[in-house]
C-alpha cells in the first residue's frame, strides 16, 4: 500500500517552489515476546497519520540550496527502536529538473543541517516535486 503526501500549495517570487512527495510502503512489524519468551510479529499498517506529521514544503530562492527543517518542513514521527530511512526517488535521472534533494538517502530523524535541496538557476519550471519513498 503506498500513501501519497504533497504539500499545500504555495505562491513564491524570486523562489522556486518544492513540493516534497512520501510514500510509505510495506507494513510495520516488530517483535514482541510472550511470557515463555517466544517472539512472534506484531503488524500494524503504516499510516501517514502516525508517521508523517508534517510536510509544509519549502521556498529555494533561484540557484540557491535550502537546508530541509526537520521540525517545520518534514516531520517524520517514528518509534523509539524503529529503523527508518527516506530514499528520493528519481524516475529518470536524465530529465531536466530545476534541482535536486541530497543526501539521496538519510534517516527519518534527520537533523536541521543534514538534508538540502539544490535549485540549478533556471527559472523554468518555477516548481519541482520531489518524491520520497520511507
Amino acid at each position: 500500500m503506498a500513501y501519497w503526501i504533497i504539500f499545500p500549495h504555495l505562491h513564491a517570487t524570486g523562489a522556486a517552489l518544492v513540493l516534497l512527495a512520501l510514500i510509505l510502503t510495506g507494513d510495520a512489524a516488530a517483535d514482541v515476546f510472550n511470557s515463555h519468551g517466544l517472539s512472534y510479529a506484531l503488524r500494524s499498517e503504516l499510516s501517514e497519520d502516525t508517521i508523517l506529521v508534517a510536510d509544509n514544503g519549502i521556498r529555494v530562492p533561484f540557484g540557491r540550496s535550502v537546508f530541509i527543517d526537520p521540525i517545520n518542513d518534514l516531520v517524520i514521527q517514528v518509534q523509539p527502536g524503529d529503523r527508518c530511512s527516506v530514499t528520493v526517488l528519481d524516475n529518470d535521472p536524465l530529465s531536466q529538473r530545476p534541482g535536486q534533494l541530497s543526501p539521496k538517502k538519510f534517516p527519518c530523524e534527520f537533523g536541521p543541517n543534514d538534508v538540502k535541496y539544490s535549485h540549478f538557476g533556471s527559472r523554468s519550471p518555477p516548481r519541482d516535486s520531489v518524491r520520497l519513498q520511507l
